[in-house]
């Protein structure tokens, strides 16, 4: 662990020694909706993130709502997420995306967060990556409902929230929390990139 704590400290080592911004957020949004708040770690024209553990879902996904925050304004060029993963270290970035599809997406993960309020819009957000992995372009329906139910009853295993949630919908439409998934997450996973840290 040692050696790779150290790996990650020498890759952050220029970041470490500088005093961190922050970035200030305020979009406008479709339908009235403002979006407002503060994205940590700015550093020039660069926000950079780190652990010292394994990369999660909830880092990703964070990562990515920041990444397209940055893209919707076009002012800063580049977000890296630093990890230490088993005995590597490494970083999380994400493709370019136009600011136009940026807003677009921010848009439906604004209003589904509203909308959540009176009904549950649920979307897996754990082994997001393996999830997709298995998932066919052509795959049937069925077929992907059923490939969804098992992957969101296998992450309830160790959420006691989940587990009530899934208790109390017995009839879930596992169809269109599939479509949900696809919604927030498939261009995430379709634009990150690990790059692998050289520890020599």
């Amino acid at each position: 662990m040692e050696r790779e704590i150290h790996a990650l400290k020498a890759e952050l080592s220029d970041y470490l020694h500088q005093a961190s911004g922050v970035y200030e957020v305020d979009l406008a949004l479709e339908n009235g909706l403002q979006l407002i708040g503060n994205i940590p770690n700015r550093f020039g024209a660069e926000i950079v993130q780190w652990r010292a553990g394994k990369l999660r879902d909830q880092d990703i996904i964070k990562s990515w709502i920041y990444w397209l925050c940055l893209c919707a304004k076009g002012d800063i060029s580049q977000l890296s997420f630093y990890y230490r993963e088993g005995q590597q270290a490494g970083r999380l970035t994400f493709c370019p995306i136009e600011a136009e599809q940026a807003g677009r997406l921010l848009q439906i993960f604004a209003q589904d967060y509203l909308c959540s309020f009176s009904q549950l819009k649920w979307a897996l957000n754990q082994q997001i990556s393996l999830y997709f992995k298995g998932i066919k372009v052509d795959e049937e329906a069925t077929s992907v409902a059923e490939k969804c139910q098992k992957a969101i009853e296998s992450s309830a295993a160790y959420n006691p929230y989940l587990i009530r949630v899934l208790q109390q919908m017995p009839e879930m439409d596992w169809n269109a929390v599939h479509e949900t998934t696809v919604s927030w997450f498939k261009l995430m996973y379709d634009s990150q990139q690990l790059t692998e840290i050289n520890m020599e």
